[in-house]
């Protein structure tokens, strides 16, 4: 059975007698005809937005009411609001509730200025961001799942002085006495020993500022 003759099923399993009471007199055969016309550009989700839309009325729609139930307008203070929420669920773990993939689209464009502006400030950029997102996601290039937040790293072991050149140690270094402007070389291997990951140029670096010439341990490379 043809998209459209499902359809009009659809609508006339809805509202029934009021449906064949709407047409009555016109040719079905040329409103169908208009309906797939106006209609074929539209994607399946939306056509099923617009058949949920009817669960909500009490007679059925006209075309063009049918068409914005498939497409109903923009509200774009509204999304602005569902994005910030969202942001918050996703800053504990959380997909977060989005009411559209295109929409957590928008926001990943402009994740910094909705978590901390102000819709009257990027209002106008967050309309853009919507327009452009609705596009991409009808001609099927952004996916229809939205990723789950990645996990945060831990926050590096705390380690104080002693802990620090113990743990250096284990590493093999040797830390000579401190030399008069050697200090940040000092510092940087103890950053190291926490468990920071920095270039081995640097460690290298830091090594000869102090007189150490053995190379890098290859657990401190860098990621």
């Amino acid at each position: 059975m043809p998209w459209i003759e499902r359809l009009f099923s659809r609508l006339h399993g809805f509202y029934a007698a009021k449906f064949a009471e709407q047409w009555k007199g016109a040719d079905i055969g040329t409103v169908k005809a208009l309906w797939a016309e106006e209609l074929g550009g539209y994607s399946a989700a939306e056509i099923a937005a617009g058949l949920d839309g009817c669960r909500k009325r009490d007679w059925p729609p006209t075309l063009p009411e049918f068409l914005k139930l498939c497409r109903p307008p923009v509200n774009h203070t509204m999304l602005w609001y569902e994005a910030q929420s969202a942001a918050r669920e996703r800053d504990q773990g959380k997909v977060g509730t989005w009411s559209a993939p295109w929409v957590f689209a928008a926001f990943r464009e402009m994740a910094f200025e909705v978590r901390a502006g102000e819709f009257g400030k990027y209002g106008e950029r967050w309309r853009f961001e919507l327009e452009r997102a609705k596009v991409a996601f009808d001609r099927g290039e952004i996916a229809a799942e939205i990723p789950v937040p990645a996990k945060a790293l831990p926050e590096p072991e705390k380690l104080n002085r002693d802990e620090a050149k113990q743990r250096v140690a284990a590493l093999g270094i040797k830390l000579p006495t401190a030399r008069r402007g050697t200090e940040w070389a000092e510092a940087l291997l103890q950053r190291v020993a926490n468990g920071a990951k920095l270039p081995i140029a640097h460690i290298d670096m830091a090594k000869r500022a102090l007189g150490l010439d053995k190379p890098a341990p290859a657990e401190v490379e860098q990621e």
